[in-house]
């Protein structure tokens, strides 16, 4: 009889114990969707500071100072980060439009205004090629087209 009761209590001992790691199972699962979400809105939160760092120049009638400087801070991001920015400069509206590099950019006339457009073509901002026509945006700015306005 003893023995009998004794094997009842250790029983009920590892049902409890089951019991207890499937709540802490189920507890976990649950918050690994949560964890899942902040990393998403964290990866939405980077784009949108990387971002905002050209917005500031979009716009028509910026002045060819404006285009260098943001220039520069395109030299400085292609080289520092992994998202890439491909930039291309138009200083005559009957011209064709060629990629950025020192001497378009020195060679833009201050008289002038330009027209500056940033867009997220679905490049993947991995590289400073031109993007496809094809390509789906990401969420993150990766070309920028600059016209004489």
């Amino acid at each position: 009889m003893e023995n009998a009761s004794k094997a009842l209590i250790i029983a009920g001992a590892i049902l409890i114990s089951i019991l207890l790691i499937t709540v802490g199972i189920m507890v976990m699962s649950s918050t690994s969707g949560i964890q899942s979400q902040m990393a998403d809105q964290m990866s939405g939160t980077e784009k949108q500071s990387f971002n905002a760092q050209f917005t500031s120049y979009m716009g028509a009638k910026k002045t060819a100072a404006e285009v260098k400087a943001l220039f520069e801070k395109v030299q400085v991001n292609n080289t520092t980060s992994d998202y890439k920015i491909f930039m291309t400069v138009s200083d005559n509206a009957n011209a064709a439009t060629t990629a950025a590099n020192a001497s378009t950019i020195a060679g833009l006339n201050s008289s002038y205004r330009y027209k500056i457009l940033v867009e997220d073509k679905g490049q993947g901002a991995t590289s400073t090629t031109p993007v496809t026509a094809n390509s789906t945006p990401d969420g993150i700015y990766d070309t920028i087209t600059v016209t004489k306005n």
